[in-house]
């Protein structure tokens, strides 16, 4: 459970969970400054409903001339993940994640204005192996790769985190590979958590990713927000803060709410 609550400390990308009736006995309390329980034989179940907004606007060129565009987006995301751990510092981590995209598109070209719209659904997911390769060291230095479902793309990530009171820090290098389209990425991801007292905490986090097998121009994001313990134990958290991904000047902004639910493990 502490291993849980940390890694969304450090999170690096935003979801919306919402609480749903616990399927296990009640957890002890979690102390998120303490590195993780890897009892081996334990696993983690989480559950939730994801819900996040954002939008864009800017100026394109068509075969009839400019067009000025606004695009509204609304997200939702019912993301189960189950981790395993196999022994005291290796784990196995899967996750599943029904998505719904609903974009609302205006459109201002040679005075007339339009608007349409669509939905797209889509099952996401991944499977990995997690490796702590020194559990007694300072920075906790831990090795993870991951095959996105359909296993169109692979990852490998060397990451490390870094706690004191009332600090943590997190960072990690990470190469992703994709097999169709064939894209190679290098990506560099850096965070910061700040405990204010036993329930709030205020998190930030940025990753830059370059793409190496053609020109192209670096990608931002960007995330920031306070995180509130609804039970101080890790197994209820409620999140709310701003996001922003940028490339070559054109940046989508949105607005993160997390409800994060601990449903079952032992």
């Amino acid at each position: 459970m502490t291993g849980m609550r940390l890694a969304k400390t450090l999170a690096l990308t935003a979801l919306v969970m919402i609480t749903v009736p616990v399927l296990s006995p009640a957890q002890t309390p979690a102390d998120p400054l303490v590195r993780p329980d890897e009892t081996p034989g334990k696993y983690e179940l989480t559950l939730g409903l994801a819900y996040v907004p954002g939008g864009e606007e800017g100026l394109a060129l068509s075969e009839h001339g400019p067009v000025v565009y606004t695009n509204l987006q609304h997200q939702v995301v019912v993301p189960l993940g189950l981790q395993y751990f196999a022994s005291p510092s290796s784990s196995i981590v899967l996750t599943l994640t029904p998505r719904i995209v609903h974009t609302v598109r205006a459109e201002v070209a040679s005075g007339a204005a339009t608007t349409s719209s669509q939905t797209e659904t889509s099952i996401g997911g991944s499977v990995g192996l997690r490796r702590r390769l020194a559990p007694l060291h300072a920075w906790d230095p831990t090795l993870a790769l991951s095959l996105d479902l359909p296993f169109r793309t692979a990852q490998l990530a060397l990451s490390v985190s870094w706690l004191r009171d009332p600090v943590v820090l997190s960072g990690s290098l990470s190469y992703k590979v994709a097999i169709q389209p064939r894209a190679h990425h290098v990506a560099v991801d850096l965070g910061a958590g700040l405990f204010l007292n036993d329930k709030i905490r205020a998190r930030v986090s940025a990753q830059q990713s370059v793409r190496l097998d053609e020109p192209a121009l670096p990608r931002w994001n960007w995330s920031s927000g306070i995180v509130y313990s609804l039970d101080g134990r890790g197994i209820s958290d409620l999140y709310v803060g701003l996001q922003r991904a940028e490339q070559g000047g054109k940046a989508v902004t949105g607005l993160v709410l997390e409800w994060y639910r601990l449903v079952g493990g032992q």
